[in-house]
């Protein structure tokens, strides 16, 4: 007798073809978010920059941007666009029924567990800079207060994420190309500050 397939399976309907949405309002919004996120630039210059010429990290990163559409974006988005079906039924399909729970499922929510804890060390600093203060305990206070209220945000506005985001989401990228736009005559000379030996 052949296995039972677990109820999300089984429950799983195929969303009709005339209401999917297109990548640029369904996706999009949340990738780029994530892309363009100011944790990933944080130390960007000193160890790529000083390592090798400007043409050189951007031929690197258009690579890696490509690899990662390719791999982890262009065909589970084209399964979903053909089936109709979630991420996470798709992930079944590639996966099994036990590894539709690992994959995308647990790996997902560990990810986005390590996503928050990382988003709220960081606004943390950063408040703690603003505030010229260096002390662990106001640390540990302002990054409580700042989880739980990011928490409490997600769970009230979950609805509005998705529609804030299309708005939002700009806003780093516009601040990139201004960065970019004011320093690009010395990016060709950027050396890193040396350590004190």
């Amino acid at each position: 007798m052949p296995p039972l397939l677990p109820d999300y399976v089984r429950s799983s309907v195929p969303i009709p073809a005339a209401n999917r949405a297109a990548w640029y309002r369904n996706t999009f919004p949340s990738y780029a978010g994530t892309f363009l996120w100011v944790g990933f630039y944080l130390g960007m210059p000193g160890p790529t920059i000083s390592r090798a010429g400007t043409g050189v990290c951007l031929l690197g990163l258009l690579i890696a941007g490509l690899l990662c559409f390719t791999f982890y974006y262009y065909a589970p988005a084209m399964l979903g666009m053909q089936t109709g079906r979630p991420l996470y039924i798709i992930g079944t399909s590639t996966f099994g029924s036990t590894g539709g729970y690992l994959m995308p499922g647990l790996l997902m929510g560990l990810l986005q567990i390590g996503w928050f804890a990382v988003a709220t060390s960081i606004s943390a600093e950063f408040i703690l800079k603003g505030l010229h203060q260096e002390s662990k305990t106001l640390f540990t206070i302002v990054a409580l207060v700042w989880a739980y209220g990011l928490a409490w945000v997600a769970l009230k506005g979950i609805a509005y994420v998705a529609r804030v985001a299309q708005i939002l989401n700009w806003i780093p990228l516009f601040m990139i190309v201004i960065v970019f736009w004011k320093n690009m005559g010395g990016i060709g000379s950027y050396r890193p500050p040396q350590d004190d030996p």
